[in-house]
């Protein structure tokens, strides 16, 4: 079932779980509002991007956490380094490029033209475009310098009443199929062997994370935000 294609950092050693998809750090930007889509985090300390940033709140949120590490790698940290990526987004504030940091995710007020730059997940940025009628309205772009892979995961129930079922539906979204289907429906398939359709653009820069690490960190990393981002 492609599990040897996994990345060692996507899946447990025997198995318990893995992952079948990725959500990816990206700029969706509204061309109406926005004159010049930036390509790279450093565009983003650009003075022409004041007030036009929202990102979601690392304390309490999952992808604010990813979106910092997504940061911090474009930097020069690792997670072991969280300073360059927490100086950044100090900085982006200081500069008053972030117009709000939220604590849900602002799909429907991006959609409405409310959101010039919303860093968020790139699946959400195509479908606006593609689904939800934006179209080039709508740019989605993994930045150039780094951008992080969060794992959406799976495993079988302990004690499930149906194993066999499960093993088979697990087998069937590690298939080519299946991550075929991931793929058309906008999330970045774990088998890096899948040709990617045209709205996923290939994306080096996208590093996996090891949630577990990251895990580990997380308590700290929403510490250093506070103190160090909070009040710019």
């Amino acid at each position: 079932m492609n599990f040897d294609s996994i990345p060692d950092v996507f899946k447990a050693d025997a198995g318990e779980w893995f992952t079948i998809h990725s959500l990816n750090v990206a700029f969706i930007v509204n061309t109406q509002l926005v004159d010049e889509v930036p390509q790279s985090w450093e565009d983003l300390l650009d003075e022409q991007y004041r007030n036009s940033i929202v990102y979601l709140d690392p304390r309490s949120t999952g992808q604010g956490q990813v979106l910092t590490l997504a940061a911090n790698y474009a930097m020069g940290g690792d997670l072991d380094n969280l300073t360059p990526g927490i100086d950044y987004l100090a900085e982006l504030s200081r500069i008053g490029n972030v117009a709000r940091v939220v604590g849900t995710t602002p799909y429907a007020q991006f959609v409405r033209g409310e959101i010039p730059i919303w860093i968020g997940y790139e699946n959400d940025g195509l479908k606006a475009s593609i689904t939800d009628g934006m179209g080039d309205n709508a740019a989605v772009v993994i930045p150039e310098e780094a951008s992080v892979a969060a794992p959406y995961a799976i495993s079988l129930v302990k004690n499930g009443p149906n194993p066999n079922a499960g093993r088979l539906w697990l087998n069937y979204v590690m298939s080519d199929e299946g991550q075929r289907t991931f793929a058309e429906g906008f999330v970045r398939p774990v088998n890096g062997d899948i040709e990617l359709p045209d709205t996923l653009v290939e994306a080096p820069q996208i590093r996996p994370l090891d949630v577990q690490k990251a895990s580990s960190i997380s308590a700290d990393l929403s510490h250093q935000w506070t103190q160090h981002v909070l009040n710019q």
